[in-house]
């Protein structure tokens, strides 16, 4: 297997390659580093926005349904997320169209239109209310879990942001925070596939060269860990209590990293882990649970997530954090 090759352009865009001649198709991705961490309450959702309105149509693309008709040409699909760190805009092709998903993606991120703005309003307005119970209230055990440990800290923010907030976004703000941080020194494109490295440099070079080099956005340093639990609790008609234990873990850079990972895949990753087992199998305290690792450049937290009955879900806590005692 080749190494990746790893390279900085002049503009500080940092490219990674990994070329691999035994798969069928390329992976391009543009990831850049701004998310609902490097947001204020204020403008809580305003890099989620950005995501979705960069899809609206671009230079060449002038909207929409032109855009992704022309990734689905090379048999592709353009794909877009944000989350509390970073954005992604990715897309899977031929190897032989790798340039033209490299194309596509830098004229994503350089040349927005910002076109349709209040239908795109209306759809995050309906992605937002996913997170919310009928009477408004943050049911979202991930949201819950991350404003439990960070506050009012930029990762204790929830990524889609609020209902007030998305109402006064608009296209000028959403510019601005698109050329404060889609920057060359705050983003990488990676490859991966069955690439001729010297081809794609070039091809990564058209596409990109023109991004400004801008700078890497300080972030503000999380709190420290707690000592002590923290309980949200929402009360619902649902007919499950849907719960999330969650504790202070490791960055993603940590020694220890890679071992939380293998942690989490032996106590819960799939119908035969040890959680899985005893939970479920054996004692019949629920149908699924889900153990995780969600890490960050200083911080992480470690969370067990299930969903039981009322009169079960005591039990279901008790089993889960005597696995995580025994696991150290």
């Amino acid at each position: 297997m080749r190494p990746p090759v790893r390279l900085l352009l002049d503009n500080e865009l940092a490219v990674v390659l990994c070329p691999r001649e035994q798969l069928a198709q390329a992976y391009v991705a543009f990831y850049c580093g701004v998310g609902s961490r490097h947001e204020t309450p204020a403008q809580n959702g305003l890099s989620h926005v950005l995501e979705h309105m960069l899809f609206r149509g671009t230079a060449s693309f002038p909207e929409a349904t032109a855009l992704n008709a022309a990734a689905e040409e090379f048999g592709g699909f353009l794909e877009g997320a944000t989350y509390r760190d970073h954005m992604l805009f990715a897309t899977a092709c031929h190897p032989s169209a790798v340039g033209d998903a490299v194309a596509i993606l830098g004229e994503l991120v350089q040349t927005p239109r910002y076109r349709g703005m209040e239908v795109e309003r209306a759809i995050l307005r309906e992605e937002l209310l996913e997170t919310l119970d009928a009477d408004g209230r943050m049911v979202d055990l991930d949201n819950t879990a991350h404003r439990a440990a960070y506050g009012e800290h930029g990762l204790g923010l929830p990524i889609e942001g609020t209902l007030v907030n998305l109402e006064r976004i608009d296209v000028a703000a959403l510019e601005e925070h698109r050329r404060r941080y889609v920057v060359g020194a705050n983003s990488v494109v990676s490859i991966a596939g069955p690439i001729d490295v010297g081809e794609v440099v070039m091809q990564v070079k058209r596409a990109f060269g023109r991004l400004d080099a801008g700078r890497a956005p300080m972030v503000e340093t999380p709190p420290p860990a707690r000592h002590e639990p923290v309980l949200r609790y929402v009360r619902d008609a649902s007919s499950q209590i849907d719960i999330r234990l969650s504790f202070d873990a490791v960055s993603i850079s940590d020694p220890e990293y890679p071992a939380l990972v293998m942690l989490a895949r032996i106590l819960a990753d799939g119908l035969a882990s040890r959680m899985h087992a005893e939970l479920v199998d054996r004692r019949g305290l629920a149908y699924a649970l889900h153990a995780g690792l969600t890490t960050y450049g200083d911080c992480g937290r470690f969370d067990f997530e299930v969903s039981v009955a009322p009169d079960r879900a005591a039990a279901a806590v008790a089993a889960i954090l005597d696995f995580a005692s025994a696991a150290g």
